[in-house]
């Protein structure tokens, strides 16, 4: 009955927490990552990524064994079906015949890791290649180019403050270079 119990509270938490998390598109996997693995992990039930499938003696399994298989059998179900349910559509008609929470995370990790280094590389030339025009708002430029430093910041980039504002004066337009 226990586990009827916390299976009634799972399912209250998930949705909600689950409806924070945007689809998986193929873009921004760390961010999507990271979200989901802090919800799965709230639910206790990230363990089915490190623990392989316990194995149950076909001869005389003890309740106990077979309690274990079960629960591990569950958790890897509901873990599948949270991945598979934060991708888009195209991704998930891609991922749905996998049948392991693993082998779906790890096939995720593998494609889109190495794609979000080449975003890594992108960001960086954006940032040294941002330039500011005398025609628009300063603001609005200097508010694009701290937008990139964040993302730069979230995909694991360190950006000193130092050089942010050094690189924001660089950049300023002809017409502010008294202003520098």
């Amino acid at each position: 009955m226990a586990s009827s119990s916390s299976a009634i509270t799972s399912l209250n938490v998930v949705p909600q927490d689950l409806s924070k998390l945007d689809r998986f598109d193929g873009n921004n996997y760390n961010r999507w990552k990271e979200k989901m693995e802090f919800i799965l992990t709230t639910l206790k039930v990230k363990y089915v990524l490190e623990n392989p499938c316990p194995i149950v003696p076909t001869e005389n399994p003890t309740e106990e064994q077979l309690a274990v298989k079960r629960k591990w059998d569950e958790d890897n179900f509901f873990y599948r079906g949270n991945i598979l349910n934060s991708l888009t559509d195209s991704l998930f008609d891609m991922y749905a015949p996998m049948k392991s929470a693993k082998e779906i995370w790890e096939v995720l990790e593998t494609k889109y890791k190495t794609e979000d280094s080449g975003n890594k590389s992108y960001l960086v030339s954006s940032y040294f290649d941002f330039k500011m025009f005398d025609n628009m708002p300063i603001l609005n430029q200097v508010h694009d180019l701290q937008l990139i430093v964040q993302q730069m910041k979230s995909e694991g980039i360190p950006v000193d403050e130092k050089l942010q504002v050094g690189a924001i004066i660089a950049k300023l337009p002809p017409s502010w270079k008294d202003y520098c």
